[in-house]
Protein backbone atom coordinates (compact mmCIF):
# COMPACT_ATOMS: atom_id res chain seq x y z
CA UNK A 1 0.00 0.00 0.00
CA UNK A 2 1.15 3.83 -1.00
CA UNK A 3 0.12 5.98 2.08
CA UNK A 4 0.78 9.86 1.12
CA UNK A 5 0.45 12.39 4.06
CA UNK A 6 0.36 16.07 3.57
CA UNK A 7 2.26 18.44 5.64
CA UNK A 8 2.55 22.04 5.97
CA UNK A 9 6.41 21.74 7.80
CA UNK A 10 9.02 18.60 7.04
CA UNK A 11 10.34 17.07 9.15
CA UNK A 12 10.49 19.18 12.14
CA UNK A 13 7.97 21.90 14.11
CA UNK A 14 5.27 20.43 16.65
CA UNK A 15 3.07 17.49 17.66
CA UNK A 16 1.61 16.46 14.26
CA UNK A 17 4.99 16.43 12.94
CA UNK A 18 6.30 14.04 15.34
CA UNK A 19 3.00 12.20 15.39
CA UNK A 20 3.21 11.62 11.58
CA UNK A 21 7.20 10.43 11.77
CA UNK A 22 5.91 7.94 14.65
CA UNK A 23 3.32 6.47 12.55
CA UNK A 24 5.48 6.45 9.11
CA UNK A 25 8.10 4.39 11.06
CA UNK A 26 5.48 1.94 12.14
CA UNK A 27 3.42 1.47 8.99
CA UNK A 28 7.15 0.79 6.78
CA UNK A 29 7.85 -1.91 9.69
CA UNK A 30 4.62 -3.10 8.31
CA UNK A 31 5.80 -2.69 4.59
CA UNK A 32 3.84 0.22 3.02
CA UNK A 33 5.70 2.22 0.93
CA UNK A 34 4.98 6.05 2.50
CA UNK A 35 5.56 9.36 0.77
CA UNK A 36 5.44 13.04 1.94
CA UNK A 37 3.86 16.12 0.48
CA UNK A 38 5.04 18.94 2.24
CA UNK A 39 5.23 23.10 1.85
CA UNK A 40 7.90 24.32 3.34
CA UNK A 41 11.59 22.84 4.89
CA UNK A 42 12.09 22.73 8.78
CA UNK A 43 15.21 20.44 9.68
CA UNK A 44 16.91 22.04 13.21
CA UNK A 45 20.14 19.98 12.03
CA UNK A 46 18.37 17.17 13.84
CA UNK A 47 18.62 13.38 12.57
CA UNK A 48 15.19 11.54 12.20
CA UNK A 49 14.76 7.42 11.58
CA UNK A 50 14.07 6.33 8.57
CA UNK A 51 14.06 9.61 6.64
CA UNK A 52 15.98 7.64 3.84
CA UNK A 53 13.12 5.31 3.31
CA UNK A 54 10.28 8.22 3.01
CA UNK A 55 9.75 9.44 -0.46
CA UNK A 56 9.33 13.24 -0.10
CA UNK A 57 7.91 16.21 -2.54
CA UNK A 58 8.52 19.56 -1.60
CA UNK A 59 5.64 21.34 -3.31
CA UNK A 60 6.38 25.04 -4.95
CA UNK A 61 4.65 27.50 -2.64
CA UNK A 62 5.73 31.46 -0.80
CA UNK A 63 7.23 31.31 2.12
CA UNK A 64 5.52 30.60 5.24
CA UNK A 65 3.33 33.97 6.23
CA UNK A 66 2.47 34.53 10.04
CA UNK A 67 -0.04 31.83 10.20
CA UNK A 68 1.90 29.29 8.57
CA UNK A 69 -0.51 29.54 5.46
CA UNK A 70 -0.09 29.91 2.00
CA UNK A 71 -2.33 32.45 -0.10
CA UNK A 72 -5.63 31.09 -1.45
CA UNK A 73 -4.38 32.12 -5.12
CA UNK A 74 -1.87 29.25 -4.62
CA UNK A 75 -4.41 26.37 -3.80
CA UNK A 76 -4.89 25.29 -7.71
CA UNK A 77 -1.56 25.08 -8.43
CA UNK A 78 -0.94 23.38 -5.41
CA UNK A 79 -3.94 20.63 -6.13
CA UNK A 80 -2.53 20.12 -9.68
CA UNK A 81 0.92 19.16 -8.32
CA UNK A 82 -0.67 16.69 -5.47
CA UNK A 83 -2.65 15.46 -8.53
CA UNK A 84 0.45 15.00 -10.65
CA UNK A 85 1.93 13.42 -7.62
CA UNK A 86 -0.54 10.80 -7.12
CA UNK A 87 -1.28 10.11 -10.56
CA UNK A 88 2.82 9.15 -11.12
CA UNK A 89 3.30 7.38 -7.99
CA UNK A 90 0.12 5.52 -8.01
CA UNK A 91 -0.89 6.82 -4.58
CA UNK A 92 -3.55 4.42 -2.94
CA UNK A 93 -5.02 6.74 -0.11
CA UNK A 94 -3.81 10.49 1.46
CA UNK A 95 -3.93 11.24 4.95
CA UNK A 96 -4.01 15.28 5.39
CA UNK A 97 -2.52 16.37 8.45
CA UNK A 98 -2.69 20.15 7.70
CA UNK A 99 -3.63 21.43 4.39
CA UNK A 100 -6.89 23.70 4.27
CA UNK A 101 -10.16 21.81 2.73
CA UNK A 102 -10.58 24.66 0.06
CA UNK A 103 -7.43 23.06 -1.78
CA UNK A 104 -9.71 19.90 -2.28
CA UNK A 105 -12.45 21.84 -4.38
CA UNK A 106 -11.66 19.13 -6.81
CA UNK A 107 -11.72 15.45 -6.29
CA UNK A 108 -8.33 13.51 -6.22
CA UNK A 109 -10.06 10.23 -7.33
CA UNK A 110 -8.46 8.85 -4.05
CA UNK A 111 -9.26 8.43 -0.97
CA UNK A 112 -8.67 11.40 1.70
CA UNK A 113 -8.51 11.63 5.52
CA UNK A 114 -8.04 14.87 7.14
CA UNK A 115 -7.56 15.61 10.86
CA UNK A 116 -8.32 17.90 13.30
CA UNK A 117 -5.67 18.58 15.51
CA UNK A 118 -6.85 20.54 18.38
CA UNK A 119 -10.29 20.72 20.53
CA UNK A 120 -13.32 21.62 19.06
CA UNK A 121 -14.77 23.83 21.28
CA UNK A 122 -12.25 25.46 23.27
CA UNK A 123 -13.59 26.58 27.06
CA UNK A 124 -13.59 30.32 28.21
CA UNK A 125 -11.97 31.92 31.27
CA UNK A 126 -13.68 35.07 30.53
CA UNK A 127 -17.05 34.78 32.52
CA UNK A 128 -19.25 37.33 29.59
CA UNK A 129 -17.79 34.88 26.82
CA UNK A 130 -18.77 31.93 28.69
CA UNK A 131 -22.40 32.54 29.29
CA UNK A 132 -22.50 33.46 25.47
CA UNK A 133 -20.69 30.34 24.78
CA UNK A 134 -23.22 28.02 26.62
CA UNK A 135 -26.34 30.34 24.83
CA UNK A 136 -25.00 30.80 21.13
CA UNK A 137 -22.34 27.35 20.88
CA UNK A 138 -22.91 27.67 16.89
CA UNK A 139 -22.50 31.64 16.36
CA UNK A 140 -19.68 31.09 19.04
CA UNK A 141 -17.69 28.64 17.40
CA UNK A 142 -18.99 29.51 14.02
CA UNK A 143 -15.17 30.02 12.30
CA UNK A 144 -13.99 26.03 13.82
CA UNK A 145 -17.05 24.80 12.23
CA UNK A 146 -16.68 26.03 8.85
CA UNK A 147 -13.14 24.60 8.54
CA UNK A 148 -14.41 21.78 10.13
CA UNK A 149 -17.46 21.16 8.19
CA UNK A 150 -15.52 21.86 5.10
CA UNK A 151 -12.94 19.36 5.77
CA UNK A 152 -16.17 16.86 6.45
CA UNK A 153 -17.24 17.82 2.37
CA UNK A 154 -14.01 17.05 0.78
CA UNK A 155 -13.22 14.06 2.96
CA UNK A 156 -13.65 10.80 3.02
CA UNK A 157 -13.09 10.23 6.87
CA UNK A 158 -12.56 12.96 9.13
CA UNK A 159 -10.57 11.96 12.15
CA UNK A 160 -10.60 14.12 15.74
CA UNK A 161 -7.90 13.34 18.68
CA UNK A 162 -10.27 12.38 21.37
CA UNK A 163 -14.03 11.00 21.42
CA UNK A 164 -14.92 13.97 23.19
CA UNK A 165 -13.88 15.72 20.00
CA UNK A 166 -15.81 13.81 18.04
CA UNK A 167 -19.12 13.81 19.87
CA UNK A 168 -18.82 17.41 20.33
CA UNK A 169 -19.06 18.14 15.82
CA UNK A 170 -21.75 15.61 15.80
CA UNK A 171 -23.72 17.49 18.46
CA UNK A 172 -23.24 20.78 16.55
CA UNK A 173 -23.28 20.08 12.88
CA UNK A 174 -25.81 18.57 11.01
CA UNK A 175 -25.34 15.73 9.23
CA UNK A 176 -24.28 15.98 5.04
CA UNK A 177 -25.25 12.12 4.46
CA UNK A 178 -26.69 9.49 6.24
CA UNK A 179 -22.86 7.49 6.11
CA UNK A 180 -20.67 8.38 9.36
CA UNK A 181 -17.59 9.83 8.20
CA UNK A 182 -16.28 10.73 11.49
CA UNK A 183 -13.79 9.10 13.84
CA UNK A 184 -11.46 9.49 17.15
CA UNK A 185 -7.88 8.19 16.93
CA UNK A 186 -5.28 9.27 19.96
CA UNK A 187 -1.86 10.62 19.46
CA UNK A 188 0.91 7.53 20.38
CA UNK A 189 3.13 7.59 23.18
CA UNK A 190 7.01 9.41 21.57
CA UNK A 191 8.89 7.07 24.07
CA UNK A 192 8.57 3.38 24.19
CA UNK A 193 9.71 0.48 26.89
CA UNK A 194 9.47 -0.40 30.29
CA UNK A 195 9.26 2.41 33.35
CA UNK A 196 7.74 0.30 35.88
CA UNK A 197 10.90 1.35 37.84
CA UNK A 198 11.58 5.42 37.16
CA UNK A 199 11.74 5.19 41.35
CA UNK A 200 14.86 8.24 41.10
CA UNK A 201 12.06 10.91 40.97
CA UNK A 202 13.26 14.43 42.16
CA UNK A 203 11.75 17.75 43.76
CA UNK A 204 10.87 18.50 40.30
CA UNK A 205 8.18 20.21 38.35
CA UNK A 206 8.08 20.05 34.65
CA UNK A 207 6.81 21.82 31.64
CA UNK A 208 7.64 21.09 27.68
CA UNK A 209 6.11 22.47 25.23
CA UNK A 210 5.95 25.61 22.59
CA UNK A 211 6.83 28.83 24.39
CA UNK A 212 3.46 30.30 22.67
CA UNK A 213 1.31 32.51 25.21
CA UNK A 214 -2.03 32.52 22.90
CA UNK A 215 -2.07 28.26 23.51
CA UNK A 216 0.34 27.44 25.85
CA UNK A 217 -0.31 30.29 28.95
CA UNK A 218 3.25 29.82 30.15
CA UNK A 219 2.44 33.24 31.91
CA UNK A 220 0.31 31.41 34.24
CA UNK A 221 2.89 28.69 35.03
CA UNK A 222 5.19 31.52 36.37
CA UNK A 223 2.06 32.35 38.31
CA UNK A 224 1.10 29.06 40.05
CA UNK A 225 5.33 28.70 40.25
CA UNK A 226 5.44 32.26 42.37
CA UNK A 227 1.81 30.81 44.49
CA UNK A 228 4.39 27.57 45.82
CA UNK A 229 7.16 29.23 46.36
CA UNK A 230 4.85 31.92 48.67
CA UNK A 231 3.88 28.23 50.27
CA UNK A 232 6.99 27.17 51.22
CA UNK A 233 8.36 24.92 48.53
CA UNK A 234 11.80 26.50 48.15
CA UNK A 235 13.06 23.09 47.95
CA UNK A 236 11.35 22.00 44.54
CA UNK A 237 12.49 23.32 41.24
CA UNK A 238 10.72 23.96 38.21
CA UNK A 239 12.08 23.02 34.95
CA UNK A 240 10.29 24.68 31.24
CA UNK A 241 11.68 23.31 28.15
CA UNK A 242 11.12 24.81 24.84
CA UNK A 243 11.08 27.69 22.41
CA UNK A 244 8.87 29.88 20.78
CA UNK A 245 7.49 33.13 20.33
CA UNK A 246 7.07 34.15 23.42
CA UNK A 247 10.37 32.81 25.22
CA UNK A 248 11.78 36.47 26.09
CA UNK A 249 8.66 37.42 27.68
CA UNK A 250 8.31 35.14 29.71
CA UNK A 251 11.53 35.73 31.19
CA UNK A 252 11.44 39.39 31.58
CA UNK A 253 7.88 38.78 33.47
CA UNK A 254 9.79 35.16 35.71
CA UNK A 255 12.41 38.25 36.62
CA UNK A 256 9.54 40.77 37.35
CA UNK A 257 8.48 38.37 39.85
CA UNK A 258 11.18 37.72 41.15
CA UNK A 259 11.17 33.97 41.03
CA UNK A 260 13.75 31.39 42.07
CA UNK A 261 14.35 27.61 41.77
CA UNK A 262 13.43 28.13 37.80
CA UNK A 263 15.65 27.00 34.93
CA UNK A 264 14.57 28.06 31.21
CA UNK A 265 16.11 25.17 29.08
CA UNK A 266 15.35 25.94 25.69
CA UNK A 267 14.64 23.16 23.05
CA UNK A 268 15.86 20.41 23.67
CA UNK A 269 15.07 16.44 24.40
CA UNK A 270 13.55 15.97 27.09
CA UNK A 271 14.25 12.46 28.21
CA UNK A 272 16.43 12.99 31.44
CA UNK A 273 14.27 15.53 32.57
CA UNK A 274 10.98 12.99 32.41
CA UNK A 275 13.22 10.30 34.24
CA UNK A 276 13.97 12.80 37.23
CA UNK A 277 10.99 15.11 37.18
CA UNK A 278 7.81 14.36 39.78
CA UNK A 279 5.18 16.75 38.50
CA UNK A 280 4.48 17.41 34.83
CA UNK A 281 2.17 20.86 34.49
CA UNK A 282 0.20 22.08 31.77
CA UNK A 283 -1.48 25.40 31.70
CA UNK A 284 -2.89 25.90 28.21
CA UNK A 285 -6.11 27.40 27.07
CA UNK A 286 -6.19 25.08 23.60
CA UNK A 287 -5.15 21.51 23.26
CA UNK A 288 -5.81 18.32 21.14
CA UNK A 289 -3.83 15.49 22.67
CA UNK A 290 -1.10 17.20 24.29
CA UNK A 291 1.96 14.16 23.62
CA UNK A 292 4.05 16.16 26.29
CA UNK A 293 1.03 14.80 28.78
CA UNK A 294 1.13 10.86 27.56
CA UNK A 295 5.46 11.28 27.58
CA UNK A 296 5.13 13.08 31.30
CA UNK A 297 2.52 9.48 32.00
CA UNK A 298 5.30 7.25 30.21
CA UNK A 299 7.71 8.14 32.78
CA UNK A 300 5.82 8.32 35.85
CA UNK A 301 5.81 11.94 36.12
CA UNK A 302 2.19 12.92 37.52
CA UNK A 303 0.64 15.33 35.31
CA UNK A 304 -1.29 18.39 36.82
CA UNK A 305 -3.69 20.35 34.15
CA UNK A 306 -5.57 22.54 33.86
CA UNK A 307 -9.06 21.89 32.66
CA UNK A 308 -9.32 23.41 29.73
CA UNK A 309 -10.14 20.81 26.77
CA UNK A 310 -12.76 18.55 27.15
CA UNK A 311 -10.44 15.10 26.31
CA UNK A 312 -8.45 15.88 29.28
CA UNK A 313 -10.89 13.45 30.71
CA UNK A 314 -10.46 10.53 28.48
CA UNK A 315 -6.15 10.98 29.19
CA UNK A 316 -6.20 11.35 32.86
CA UNK A 317 -8.49 8.27 33.35
CA UNK A 318 -8.19 6.08 36.26
CA UNK A 319 -6.23 8.38 38.85
CA UNK A 320 -3.24 8.99 36.41
CA UNK A 321 -3.07 12.58 36.69
CA UNK A 322 -4.61 15.79 38.45
CA UNK A 323 -7.54 17.84 36.89
CA UNK A 324 -7.69 21.41 37.96
CA UNK A 325 -11.28 23.02 37.54
CA UNK A 326 -10.28 26.33 37.00
CA UNK A 327 -7.71 28.47 35.28
CA UNK A 328 -6.37 30.18 38.71
CA UNK A 329 -2.70 30.24 39.42
CA UNK A 330 -3.84 30.17 43.19
CA UNK A 331 -5.82 27.05 42.50
CA UNK A 332 -3.66 25.23 40.40
CA UNK A 333 -0.98 25.80 43.57
CA UNK A 334 -2.85 24.37 45.80
CA UNK A 335 -3.61 21.47 44.34
CA UNK A 336 -0.09 20.95 43.33
CA UNK A 337 0.90 21.18 47.12
CA UNK A 338 -1.64 18.80 48.23
CA UNK A 339 0.20 16.32 45.78
CA UNK A 340 3.49 16.84 46.82
CA UNK A 341 2.20 16.47 51.15
CA UNK A 342 0.33 12.96 50.30
CA UNK A 343 3.67 10.85 49.27
CA UNK A 344 0.99 8.08 48.83
CA UNK A 345 -1.61 9.51 46.38
CA UNK A 346 1.82 10.80 44.50
CA UNK A 347 3.36 7.28 44.35
CA UNK A 348 0.10 5.57 43.08
CA UNK A 349 -0.81 8.15 40.48
CA UNK A 350 2.67 7.67 39.17
CA UNK A 351 2.19 4.18 38.44
CA UNK A 352 -1.21 4.66 37.45
CA UNK A 353 0.24 7.50 34.76
CA UNK A 354 2.79 4.77 33.62
CA UNK A 355 -0.03 2.05 32.73
CA UNK A 356 -2.52 4.55 31.43
CA UNK A 357 0.63 5.72 28.81
CA UNK A 358 0.41 1.89 27.67
CA UNK A 359 -2.60 2.43 26.15
CA UNK A 360 -0.83 4.76 23.41
CA UNK A 361 2.22 3.20 22.47
CA UNK A 362 2.57 3.35 18.68
CA UNK A 363 2.21 0.32 17.84
CA UNK A 364 -1.62 0.13 19.03
CA UNK A 365 -2.20 3.56 17.74
CA UNK A 366 -0.90 2.83 14.13
CA UNK A 367 -3.48 -0.57 14.34
CA UNK A 368 -6.39 1.89 14.65
CA UNK A 369 -4.94 3.68 11.65
CA UNK A 370 -4.58 0.59 10.04
CA UNK A 371 -7.92 -0.35 10.19
CA UNK A 372 -9.54 3.32 9.02
CA UNK A 373 -7.67 3.07 6.10
CA UNK A 374 -8.26 -0.17 4.87
CA UNK A 375 -12.02 0.79 5.68
CA UNK A 376 -12.16 3.76 3.77
CA UNK A 377 -10.60 2.30 0.63
CA UNK A 378 -12.82 -0.61 0.50
CA UNK A 379 -15.70 2.14 1.03
CA UNK A 380 -14.27 3.92 -1.66
CA UNK A 381 -13.50 0.79 -3.89
CA UNK A 382 -17.29 0.15 -3.23
CA UNK A 383 -18.95 3.73 -3.33
CA UNK A 384 -17.12 4.09 -7.28
CA UNK A 385 -18.10 0.51 -8.32
CA UNK A 386 -22.23 1.70 -8.31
Amino acid sequence: MKILFLMRFWPYFGGGETVTRLLISEFLRRGYEMYVAYWWDRSENRVYLDKDKILKFKMKVPSPSSTNDIPSSCYETVFLQLADLIDKHNIDIVINQWWPYEIFKNSLKIPLISCHHLSVMKKESNYVKKVYHHIFPRRFYAKAFEKLNGLYKVSDALVFLAHSYQCEFEKYTPSFDKEKKTFFIHNPSTYSGDTTMCTDKKKEILFVGRIYENHKKVSRLLYVWKNLLDLGYLDWKLKIIGDGPDLEKVKLLSGRLNLCNIEFLGSKDPYEDYLTASIFVLTSQVEGWPMTIVEAQHFGAVPVVMNNFSALNEMLSNHSGVIVDSSDPQKMALEIAKLIEDKKKMALYSQNAIRQSKLYEVSKICDDWDDLIKKIIRKFNENHLL
